[in-house]
């Protein structure tokens, strides 16, 4: 727990949970969220740009459909709503879901009055769509229901159109299949963006607070999808509804991809595939949204195994429900990006490391200048070390030049360029002024 100080204003958020299905809160069930969940027990995010704490806590509840959940979010006075549904709905009957049209309507007006924010997800086909599918902006985040002409169809539990996501394991498991090993999966995430600036920092859904970018998720044998919404123009009264539902000025993307096995027309051999993993709806006013391809990101026969696995990977994931929760309540734990820099070079060049802790933090500028010096070298380079502590510490006005010494860049036989200056390379960072 990070240690704070007493004129730290502290925010207390809850969220209501609701698992469906076989999902359930029980220790030690295959199909229990509650490991997951406890990752935001004890946990507290400051906010970078406010100094605020903020601590979050859990309500969790199986679905009834008795139970209003409008009526519970407000009676608990919620801010974030997760929903994980399991059930299945069965092919050719016709589709009912689980809230009523009163239900959707009261979550609706939540999310846009109140900035109730929603993390929802399924798994394969229409796992999930009977408690998920019809909230607004939720339900076209994401492929829940299965289409006969499939071009817009949710991926199915079997092939062809299975999205298989399972890494080989390593060493032999007990059920003779990677799913539940040791072995996660990788994910890659897209960049943060301010505006129409992309940062070098990951988006905030996947960042990570020491390794800078999450980058695994549990494996699966049949995921969902998530997607972008797109508009396919029918009417005028359509049209106004979807802007309605996703503002002119909101933003809905994917966010993360996975590689899965895809087998086109059912053929073999197999061959990979990029699958969006993670997709998030963000306006000023409404409440964020966040969905993402299967529940089997959470569970605990998913996590059993990397858990308890030497690797870093469960550090990776058990920061994911943080940030899921951060990034609902409008919280960024993404350091400045002067301290970003700091602490992501400070492992290569030791004179860094005494400053990534320290609040004596360079200029934008300056830090930008040192970045993309060194960037260009490795760590057993040669450099000015005071003069690089007078950068770090805001005391240099401007680098008037800096010069390196290129040199044939091993695997690339007399290449030259400067994309190639790392390495042996000797930088001289001169007639740096003192303001």
């Amino acid at each position: 727990m990070n240690t704070h100080l007493s004129n730290q204003v502290t925010k207390v958020h809850r969220i209501l949970v609701v698992a469906e299905g076989d999902l359930n809160f029980e220790d030690g069930d295959d199909y229990s969220l509650s490991y997951m969940l406890d990752q935001l027990k004890g946990w507290e995010c400051i906010d970078q740009a406010t100094g605020a704490i903020h601590v979050f806590e859990t309500i969790r509840v199986l679905f009834d459909p008795e139970t209003s959940l409008v009526a519970l979010i407000k009676a608990w006075k919620c801010d974030q709503l997760w929903l994980f549904g399991s059930s299945e709905t069965i092919q050719g009957e016709e589709f009912k879901g689980l809230l009523n049209k009163d239900e959707l309507l009261g979550l609706d007006e939540l999310m846009r009055n109140d900035g109730l924010g929603v993390f929802s997800t399924g798994d394969h086909a229409e796992t999930g769509a009977a408690l998920c599918s019809e909230i607004p902006r939720v339900r076209r985040l994401r492929r829940w229901r299965v289409v006969e002409d499939g071009t817009n169809s949710a991926p199915s539990r079997d092939f062809p159109d299975r999205v298989e996501t399972l890494v080989p394991a390593l060493f032999p498991v007990a059920k003779g299949l990677p799913e539940g090993d040791s072995m996660p999966k990788t994910v890659w995430s897209r960049n943060h963006r301010d505006g129409n600036v992309t940062s070098l920092l990951p988006h905030e859904l996947f960042f990570h607070p020491d390794f800078e970018r999450l980058s695994f998720l549990p494996d699966h044998m049949h995921e969902g999808i998530c997607v972008e919404p797109v508009f396919q123009q029918q009417s005028c009264e359509q049209c106004e509804l979807f802007v309605e539902e996703f503002p002119i000025d909101s933003t809905s993307e994917i966010v993360a991809w996975t590689v899965c096995v895809s087998i086109p027309n059912g053929l073999l051999p197999p061959s990979p595939a990029i699958h969006p993993v993670v997709s998030c709806f963000d306006h000023k006013s409404f409440g964020r949204v966040v969905t993402d391809s299967t529940f089997h990101h959470w569970v605990w026969g998913n996590l059993l195994n990397i858990v308890d696995s030497p690797s870093l990977a469960w550090k990776h994931i058990r920061q994911y429900p943080r940030n899921i929760a951060a990034w609902l309540a409008r919280v960024s734990e993404i350091k400045s990006p002067q301290r970003a820099i700091v602490s992501r070079l400070s492992g290569r060049v030791p004179v860094l490391s005494a400053l990534s802790a320290s609040k004596a933090l360079p200029s934008i500028e300056n830090m930008e200048r040192l970045g993309k010096v060194i960037r260009l070298t490795a760590s057993d380079m040669e450099m000015d070390v005071d003069r690089i502590k007078l950068v770090l510490t805001n005391n240099v006005e401007r680098e008037k030049n800096v010069e390196m010494e290129p040199y044939d860049f091993a695997g690339y036989p007399g290449e030259k360029s400067e994309d190639h200056r790392i390495g042996r390379a000797f930088v001289k960072i001169s007639e740096l002024s003192e303001r």
